[in-house]
């Protein structure tokens, strides 16, 4: 049975108030102690049925029910208790799961990125690499079936040209534009130029 926070207050100020006047009376004792135990304050209401235990007069005609009632108070407040910290642990056991699982998945994702990071190097050094055994094999062809040093100049200008703006498209498929513009525009321009400045030899 859920009890309006309003009401408990309520009754804590009345108890408050009966206590002020009879300090001795078992019963107001265990009272306060059922008030506290809805707002959780386990410790303190252990403590007040303890003491209306203690205090009852032994001398009732009902001092053995009075007694047995105070106990089940005592036992319903220390299961109240075991069940909060019980919930409070899980809450805890969530919380920490919860957080487990993020750590998990940023470890994935940073793993992952790491993986691009990787396969994209690697794609870049097997492209300058093939690259260069590209350029070294067709300067070799243009050299021996070119009479003309002039000529041969200029197509290995042309060949280097071509063999950097195909290495650096390849970079722009697997990189990433925006975080290396400025690199792409220079190695662009300098393949260009070598391509014109190897027409500007022929003509």
């Amino acid at each position: 049975m859920n009890i309006d926070q309003e009401d408990i207050d309520n009754a804590n100020s009345y108890i408050e108030t009966v206590l002020l006047l009879r300090n001795d009376y078992a019963m107001f004792f265990c009272t306060k102690a059922r008030l506290q135990a809805q707002n959780g304050q386990y410790e303190e209401a252990k403590k007040n049925v303890s003491h209306a235990i203690d205090i009852e007069n032994p001398q009732s005609n009902d001092y053995a029910m009075r007694i047995s009632d105070y106990r089940n108070h005592l036992s319903n407040i220390k299961t109240r208790e075991l069940y909060a910290n019980v919930r409070h642990d899980i809450m805890d056991a969530k919380r920490s799961i919860i957080k487990a699982e993020t750590s998990v998945e940023q470890i994935l994702e940073q793993t992952k990125e790491q993986a691009d990071q990787m396969k994209t190097q690697n794609m870049q050094m097997l492209a300058f690499f093939t690259a260069i055994i590209s350029f070294i094999i067709g300067s070799i062809n243009i050299i021996s079936n070119q009479p003309s040093y002039l000529e041969s100049a200029m197509l290995m200008l042309i060949l280097a040209g071509i063999l950097i703006l195909a290495n650096l498209g390849l970079s722009i498929l697997h990189s990433t534009i925006k975080e290396n513009l400025s690199k792409y525009i220079i190695v662009a321009i300098i393949g260009i130029g070598l391509i014109v400045s190897g027409f500007v030899l022929y003509i």
